[in-house]
């Protein structure tokens, strides 16, 4: 009898401390995908909106490019940041060579123009390719682009086509 209360005592608290394991694990989880979470409303959000925004600026060419581009919904600091590295990101994609030696605004023009007028195919590829590297550099290097990749067209499947 003696065997079997101290075999339940030792059971009993190999149970607790399995127990205590677990939900430590499952804090941890809980609290990295609360980090990711909010990473993904900041930073996904942003780069997607913002390539949401140049497609309509792109059929509907009113107004300033960087004014249309970055709206009201775009937080000041991230909008500043995005206002530095939109440019730089258009150019780099390298599909218009002869917009990169103009000012700012004269190359955003000239990429919307030049935009205005590709196959859609072509602004397709232009969107998705512009989403991803501005969400991997909204990121400041904390992301992958194969995570920027994985991450963008998760947003557009579950909060953009929705």
């Amino acid at each position: 009898m003696l065997f079997i209360n101290k075999t339940k005592s030792v059971f009993m608290a190999f149970k607790k401390s399995i127990k205590s394991f677990l939900q430590n694990i499952w804090d941890l989880f809980r609290q990295w995908f609360h980090v990711a979470d909010q990473y993904i409303k900041d930073n996904i959000h942003v780069a997607v909106t913002i390539t949401e925004n140049v497609k309509k600026f792109i059929d509907n060419p009113v107004g300033d490019f960087l004014l249309t581009v970055i709206d009201d919904h775009i937080p000041g600091n991230v909008s500043e940041k995005v206002k530095e590295i939109l440019p730089k990101v258009l150019l780099t994609l390298g599909i218009i060579s002869d917009c990169k030696d103009l000012d700012q605004e004269e190359t955003l023009k000239c990429i919307a123009d030049h935009l205005r007028v590709a196959s859609d195919d072509i602004k397709n590829v232009v969107y998705h390719s512009l989403a991803v590297t501005l969400a991997k550099e909204l990121s400041d290097g904390q992301i992958s682009f194969g995570d920027a990749i994985a991450l963008v067209e998760w947003y557009y499947r579950n909060h953009t086509k929705k």
